[in-house]
């Protein structure tokens, strides 16, 4: 099986254990925006716009390179070992694209974080076709093609 471009890429920066290169890779706002809205629902009303505006915020500094750590944390070394690639099953397919799918809003977001989280959960519905990297024996990556870009979105647990 020949991979996507993208996706062979991030093997490569796997194989390399390369955390700046894996990072770039991935659109953080995109992978995140769907965790990020359940979490805000899980919150008192008033919590919520402050914890969307501030989770927003760091979803973008992550997405943008500006953010102090890796998310990728200690997960680099062990894709570094053997990162298997392989198309994903039907479940993982349903398991990750439920980890992206975003709720509606709670009304007590403002317009302006609102809308970008909008646009975000827009671009995270166009995720659809998804590879899995085992990189552990019980340890997995689900990594989604998006639509015109030149990153993936991730999905950690499938």
């Amino acid at each position: 099986m020949t991979p996507p471009a993208v996706i062979a890429t991030f093997l490569d920066a796997a194989r390399r254990g390369d955390p700046i290169a894996l990072n770039a890779l991935i659109d953080w706002p995109i992978s995140g925006v769907g965790k990020l809205v359940r979490s805000v629902h899980d919150l008192d009303r008033g919590e919520r716009a402050d914890a969307a505006g501030v989770g927003l915020r760091h979803l973008l500094a992550e997405g943008s390179g500006e953010a102090e750590s890796f998310p990728l944390g200690s997960t680099v070394l062990r894709l570094a070992q053997s990162p298997r690639l392989r198309p994903a099953t039907i479940q993982e397919r349903s398991n990750a694209l439920s980890a992206l799918q975003v709720p509606p809003l709670p009304s007590e977001i403002d317009a302006t974080t609102a809308k970008v989280l909008r646009e975000l959960a827009d671009r995270a519905a166009s995720v659809s076709d998804f590879h899995v990297v085992d990189y552990d024996t019980e340890r997995t990556l689900a990594l989604g093609l998006i639509p015109g870009q030149t990153q993936i979105a991730l999905v950690r647990k499938l």
